[in-house]
């Protein structure tokens, strides 16, 4: 499928569409991602404080929310899965994330 754009000169170009391919491309980048955050989680838990955590765990969730939208859900869930990291679960005192 192609798109008209139109040049700088006022002409009309015809670019190919490359979603499908962007697409898979950014499934991947979010999985690794979210890999790579609870690697970050496990990896510096101790050395965090609760303000700390409480960023890599929201980052985490955001993560698995992209993964979610680039059609990605049963990789994300299978990775948290896998993950030997406790999330932190919301509060009333803290609200939810």
């Amino acid at each position: 499928m192609e798109k008209e754009e139109k040049t700088a000169g006022g002409a009309y170009a015809s670019l190919p569409l490359q979603i499908e391919s962007f697409g898979v491309e950014m499934q991947g980048v979010y999985l690794r991602r979210l890999q790579r955050l609870l690697q970050l989680r496990k990896n510096h838990e101790g050395q965090l404080n609760f303000d700390g955590i409480r960023l890599i765990d929201k980052s985490i969730y955001a993560t698995y929310c992209d993964c979610v939208s680039v059609g990605t859900l049963e990789a994300a869930q299978e990775v948290l899965r896998r993950s030997t990291v406790a999330l932190a679960q919301s509060t009333p005192e803290f609200g939810a994330w």
